[in-house]
């Protein structure tokens, strides 16, 4: 099986080429969102997230995307965030951006063939106490960057290759499957692709993972109740990070 696990691994890993060139692409976007927040008044900290600044993305379309967040005050007012950073992201992207809508509007564009989320959002310290859903995001990096390694990375890219074989990865609602933040989390837990599988061979109907969390796993069943797998969030205890996976 090991050989055959790295077969998979020479095709989905980029290569050190690929590699610099996102790195020049990150660098490249933390200058122009400095240089597009410089003429503001308050302080808009630029920030690259998500498997592209974790060495989790593989070679697959749709995974050559880099999310660029543009850390807020958290007393900036909601109207004030999103209208600035839609001036920042059109600035960015040179007017070629499209709008998106999630919670609010962000930036949707392409730069060196990358695509790439230009999104704001606060800067807080404590995940539990959100201004908008993707405050998290920030703090989600921190802890896979400071838990994952980079032998556990190429773990990762052989879960989201497996779940995307079998048609599970993606916490869409049309798939209710496993997120690239959730693969993240279960590598760092389990250690290797293999003895997740090992694990998950036995999880029966309704896991529970918990490994920062003192609560037991009735406790846990009933705060998320009819949940076949349940992964407690390392930086927010009160979110299932699962809760798109369906049976």
């Amino acid at each position: 099986m090991e050989e055959i696990l790295e077969k998979v691994l020479e095709k989905i890993k980029p290569k050190q080429a690929q590699r610099e060139k996102m790195a020049k692409t990150r660098s490249k976007l933390i200058e122009k969102a400095e240089n597009a927040t410089s003429d503001y008044s308050l302080t808009i900290k630029p920030k690259i997230v998500g498997s592209a600044a974790r060495n989790t993305w593989i070679l697959e379309e749709g995974e050559r995307d880099i999310d660029l967040f543009l850390l807020f005050p958290k007393d900036t007012s909601r109207e004030k965030l999103e209208k600035i950073g839609l001036e920042v992201g059109r600035k960015i992207s040179k007017g070629k951006g499209k709008e998106q809508y999630a919670e609010h509007p962000y930036i949707h564009t392409n730069i060196d063939g990358f695509d790439v989320d230009i999104v704001p959002c606060y800067d807080i310290e404590d995940p539990t106490n959100l201004r908008s859903a993707v405050d998290r995001s920030t703090h989600h990096q921190k802890y896979v960057k400071e838990n994952l390694g980079l032998e556990k990375a190429d773990q990762v890219l052989l879960l989201k290759k497996f779940l995307k074989g079998i048609g599970t990865y993606g916490s869409e609602l049309r798939i209710h499957g496993f997120s690239g933040y959730l693969c993240e989390l279960l590598i760092i837990h389990f250690g290797s692709f293999r003895k997740l599988i090992e694990s998950a061979k036995n999880w029966g109907s309704s896991k529970v993972i918990n490994p920062d969390d003192d609560r037991k796993k009735e406790e846990l069943q009933k705060i998320f109740p009819n949940q076949p797998l349940i992964f407690i969030d390392p930086v927010d205890p009160s979110r299932n990070v699962a809760a798109a996976v369906s049976k």
